[in-house]
């Protein structure tokens, strides 16, 4: 499996028992995704290895221990501590794949429908609750959620996004900075 073809998912931090099991954090908390998968794939010295799951436990905080097959005492499952885990793109749902594409805009213009181009995409600030677009607008910074009914279209060739901010969303930037 190639990494374009995969999304970095979380990273094993320790192990946890000695009987193979290992804790990881993630990335991306998407509920329910491991049981779509018999397996996920570990990076080992570059390359994505699979790993196939034999059971794992959700421990909250964006942390799940997991089990997999082959791994069966300490001195194996330390060796992959500190691994990236990553999955494939098709386990993202929809909505999701949406939200991180945008990652590869920085840079990109932002195009309102009412207010025309506000600036320059910088960043997708990652918040507990939701993502938000990072503009930059002559120096200035504007913070705008990233949520599908806001963002209309993504023109890579001319590397536009183009959105349909609330109405008083960008004012309301200004206002809060002073």
């Amino acid at each position: 499996m190639k990494k374009e073809d995969c999304f970095h998912y979380g990273k094993i931090i320790k192990t946890h028992g000695f009987k193979g099991e290992l804790t990881v954090s993630v990335l991306i908390d998407i509920p329910g995704i491991l049981e779509k998968t018999e397996s996920v794939f570990i990076e080992i010295e570059g390359l994505l290895v699979p790993f196939f799951i034999e059971s794992y436990n959700y421990s909250g905080n964006n942390s799940f221990t997991i089990k997999f097959e082959g791994i069966d005492n300490d001195d194996k499952s330390r060796r992959l501590c500190q691994s990236n885990i990553w999955l494939a793109n098709e386990l993202l749902p929809e909505k999701i794949k949406k939200q991180r594409e945008l990652f590869d805009f920085a840079g990109f213009k932002i195009i309102d429908k009412i207010k025309g181009e506000i600036g320059i995409l910088l960043n997708i600030i990652e918040m507990p609750q939701q993502q938000l677009l990072q503009i930059d607008y002559h120096g200035k910074e504007i913070l705008i959620p990233v949520a599908e009914e806001f963002i209309c279209k993504v023109d890579k060739k001319n590397k536009t996004i183009y959105i349909n901010a609330p109405e008083g969303l960008i004012e309301m930037n200004f206002e809060t900075k002073k």
